[in-house]
């Protein structure tokens, strides 16, 4: 799974960050989606994928 991620400081109080998670939307589950489903009720083996392609913008502001 590819991301990519990129930010910018405005100012020293104030950073914007943007980024795109799972870039080519491929169908993938982590780690703790398959080890973990059967104390959900699934299978121990049963696979769970992750949600496609995300795009987030985030701001981050010290005061």
């Amino acid at each position: 799974m590819v991301s990519l991620h990129a930010g910018s400081a405005v100012n020293p109080r104030f950073k914007v960050t943007a980024g795109i998670d799972n870039l080519f939307d491929e169908a993938c589950a982590e780690h703790p989606n398959l080890a973990g489903s059967a104390g959900f009720g699934s299978a121990g083996a049963a696979r769970i994928n992750a949600p496609g392609r995300n795009m987030w913008l985030r701001s981050d502001w010290k005061f």
